[in-house]
């Protein structure tokens, strides 16, 4: 391949070296704001950082796409600069990247460039004062997020960078892999596990000095290395992450990339390892030296074909389908390598694929967590078909106590069940303990009723109370044993419960992952079991519908809907635990959904004759991503699937 040399002044400023970092006063002020770079299709931003306590600045280029296409979403690549102040390279890296989305070979995407300062090493310095990696991770990635479309799931991003970037890009990266489904490290460094070894930076007096970030402490220099984070994600990584490593056979850091290779290797972290002949410390070339396969990492990281094709027009590229048995296979893994407990998969009433791991097991109950707020809107509708009740009356004529109250007054049956009911919604740990229904009743309100959707518990369980008045001596938890778990013959305990005693049913069911399966099967078919109509049809595609207030979500049931911007920026759960959903271009657009804490999962989709449970460990499950986890089972194969 041929070495192409820069001689344009700003490209050769991105090559400064490590030493020269190392050499810098670790006590001057970080230039959080940089001067503006000027270039077609980039913007010059600011925002406001807590951690940083100052303006930070960054730049990102857009496609023109981008203009033409307002309700489109773009994935986005994350580009981490080398030392030195780092905007000497944007002009080119944008032009670079122009020119690859308008000749077809990439997919639009937005580019980020973050500035992680001169000497920032893209962590947090030792001393705390220099917050970089909390500056990228808590607060420019949910800025973008909410100021620009973006796919805001990690299968949407990509974190890439050169030299001290490709350093950050795999620290960032695999520490983070929550949040990044790819990492590429360009000629990446320091990778090494001990600072002993460090070919590009000068020493004084034949001893190395550690980059000021890391306060002269080789302890807290190991902590932050990708070496260490590498051991310690090893198995996330191993099952969802796309990674890749390259350097050119005349740099300096060959050897020590090298020994990064064979560390993942023996980790058994699957990645690709490329070395380019003839090719030195220089980005430009060592981008233009990768050539065709360069375009095709990108299009394989964003799930897309050459020649235009995008993300978010892979709904005729990918096709769904009822899972083979490698599919499930590769799904259960990743679950399982992200806490999952349990996962089954019925195809047309037919268990297909049961599997449990992490101490799950077919016979345990597991906690539903928020999935248990799914049996309220079923009970709902059969109220309804019972005349027990009607959506869309004012819930006071159960609840007497609010008819004298201007807002409360005025609820509906309906708002509880879509969470839209103004109502206080339940503070933080509602779904494990709450209070007495008589105290939620009385909970003072939090807003308008129908004013806005605020996801919690508390609407849930006056709802029940409500209903629980209408039902005449029966209790509510009764009636949904009576009325619906009896006909289907499986079974819910509630070990949440309140402080009254009675069921919390935004969120104490537990229940073995075949009964939960039996549940949405029996959504599937729209109210039927064991050729009985249970509900009517109709009335179960109450559960159905969205509000305005969140399309997404239907009486206690997610949906897979579009939700405008402006939604999402004033809910936090959508930006959050269901952004998978909400945002994905390819789901199936039938597809809803139960869903709680620890990524517990009811998913039913009617049109493949599908339901899957997936429950998991609540604290383990926080990387489990629903997306990530579908388009295992459901997507056809592309590479391996690519």
């Amino acid at each position: 391949m041929k070495t192409i040399t820069i001689s344009l002044p700003v490209a050769l400023a991105c090559l400064v070296l490590l030493a020269q970092q190392s050499e810098r006063d670790g006590a001057a002020t970080p230039q959080w704001v940089t001067p503006a770079v000027r270039a077609p299709r980039v913007e010059y931003r600011t925002f406001d950082s807590a951690s940083a306590k100052t303006k930070v600045s960054y730049h990102i280029y857009t496609p023109e796409i981008y203009d033409a296409e307002k309700e489109r979403r773009f994935p986005v690549l994350y580009w981490l600069h080398g030392s030195g102040p780092g905007t000497a390279g944007v002009p080119w890296l944008a032009a670079h990247f122009d020119a690859a989305i308008k000749a077809g070979k990439i997919p639009p995407m937005l580019v980020v460039f973050p500035n992680g300062l001169a000497t920032g090493m893209w962590c947090d310095s030792k001393d705390g004062r220099v917050p970089v990696e909390t500056m990228v991770i808590k607060e420019l990635l949910p800025h973008v997020d909410a100021g620009y479309r973006t796919i805001a799931k990690r299968e949407g991003r990509i974190i890439e960078g050169f030299s001290v970037g490709g350093y950050g890009a795999a620290r960032l990266g695999f520490k983070h892999h929550d949040l990044f489904a790819t990492v590429s490290i360009l000629s990446g460094g320091p990778l090494q596990r001990e600072f002993t070894v460090a070919p590009r930076v000068r020493s004084r007096g034949g001893e190395l000095r550690l980059p000021v970030a890391f306060g002269g402490d080789h302890d807290y220099f190991k902590a932050q290395s990708p070496w260490v984070l590498a051991e310690q994600n090893a198995a996330p990584l191993s099952a969802r992450s796309r990674i890749r490593l390259i350097i050119g056979d005349r740099d300096e850091m060959l050897v020590i990339v090298r020994e990064f290779d064979a560390h993942l290797t023996r980790l058994g972290i699957p990645h690709t390892f490329t070395v380019l002949p003839g090719i030195g410390h220089n980005p430009k070339a060592v981008l233009d030296a990768l050539g065709e396969s360069n375009w095709e990492f990108y299009r394989a990281a964003f799930g897309s074909k050459p020649q235009g094709a995008s993300l978010a027009d892979s709904k005729t590229a990918m096709k769904t389908a009822a899972p083979d048995a490698a599919n499930m296979e590769a799904a259960q893994r990743y679950s399982e390598a992200a806490g999952g407990q349990a996962m089954v998969v019925m195809c047309d009433g037919k268990v297909v694929f049961e599997r449990y791991g992490n101490d799950g097991g077919a016979d345990r109950l597991q906690m539903l967590a928020s999935g248990s707020k799914s049996f309220v809107g079923v009970a709902a509708v059969a109220a309804v078909e019972d005349g027990i009740l009607r959506l869309d009356d004012a819930a006071c004529e159960a609840l007497t106590e609010w008819k004298d109250d201007p807002k409360k007054s005025r609820i509906t049956y309906r708002q509880l069940l879509t969470l839209t009911s103004g109502l206080t919604p339940g503070e933080q740990g509602a779904a494990v303990t709450a209070p007495a229904w008589k105290e939620i009743v009385n909970k003072p309100m939090s807003g308008e009723p129908g004013g806005q959707f605020e996801y919690g518990a508390y609407h849930l369980n006056a709802f029940a109370a409500a209903m629980e008045q209408r039902l005449g001596g029966e209790t509510f938890e009764a009636y949904l044993k009576r009325r619906i778990l009896d006909p289907l013959e499986i079974k819910v305990e509630w070990r949440f419960r309140c402080r009254d005693g009675h069921p919390q049913v935004g969120g104490g069911a537990f229940m073995t992952a075949r009964d939960w399966a039996v549940f949405g099967e029996f959504m599937r078919l729209g109210g039927q079991w064991s050729g009985k109509q249970v509900i009517r049809k109709e009335l179960l595609a109450e559960c159905l519908h969205g509000t305005k207030q969140n399309p997404a979500y239907g009486l206690t049931w997610w949906l897979r809907e579009e939700v405008p911007d402006a939604i999402i920026r004033q809910v936090p759960i959508l930006q959050r635990d269901m952004g998978d959903i909400v945002k994905s271009d390819w789901l199936p657009e039938d597809l809803f959904m139960a869903a709680g804490a620890g990524k517990q999962r009811l998913y039913v989709i009617p049109s493949l004759k599908m339901v899957i449970i997936r429950q998991g460990e609540l604290r383990a499950s926080r990387s489990f991503s629903d997306a990530e986890f579908l388009d295992r089972l459901l997507r056809a194969k592309q590479e391996e699937k690519e």
